[in-house]
């Protein structure tokens, strides 16, 4: 098997597998055509003002601590776009829909922690408290894309994990 789409290893949720090196060219060129539809869910103990709408940031992958950050200008920086969505909120966790446009290093956490706080669990971009069990709360919830045999749009959706604090929401 062949891995064509990964996740941060303390991020849970959906990847893609092709059985094949030809597989795998097709599925990987749909990714960078952009051609594929990609739907995280992220938990975050802010609330921003702004319910919807979309970011479009310049982000640069730091030599260490593999880290990156969003940055004014720079050579090697590289166009991250994402959209979201506010989903829901409890008294001291929020839910979000974040649609990523683009696939840079670590970009939903940047993203997150830069324009409305960072996401729970999540340390290394700013979270107080990390999870016991080392994940953060971002999980890749929804992949679709054209399936390489059938040529028909497939989708793929992995539930959130079911332990606190995902149960708490509907």
């Amino acid at each position: 098997l062949i891995c064509v789409h990964r996740i941060d290893v303390p991020v849970s949720g959906v990847i893609v597998l092709a059985k094949s090196k030809k597989v795998a060219t097709h599925l990987g060129n749909q990714f960078k055509e952009r051609n594929v539809k990609k739907t995280y869910l992220a938990i975050s103990r802010f609330n921003n003002a702004e319910q919807k709408g979309s970011w479009k940031d310049m982000i640069l992958k730091h030599r260490k601590g593999n880290k990156s950050g969003l940055v004014k200008e720079h050579e090697k920086a590289k166009e991250a776009r994402a959209a979201f969505e506010y989903v829901e909120g409890l008294e001291h966790i929020h839910l979000w829909k974040l649609f990523p446009q683009t696939g840079r290093h670590h970009q939903l956490r940047v993203q997150m922690s830069s324009h409305i706080g960072p996401i729970r669990g999540d340390q290394k971009y700013g979270d107080k408290r990390g999870n016991k069990d080392r994940s953060i709360d971002l999980h890749a919830y929804e992949i679709t894309f054209v399936h390489p045999a059938t040529q028909k749009q497939v989708t793929f959706v992995a539930p959130p994990p079911s332990k606190s604090p995902w149960t708490h929401f509907t």
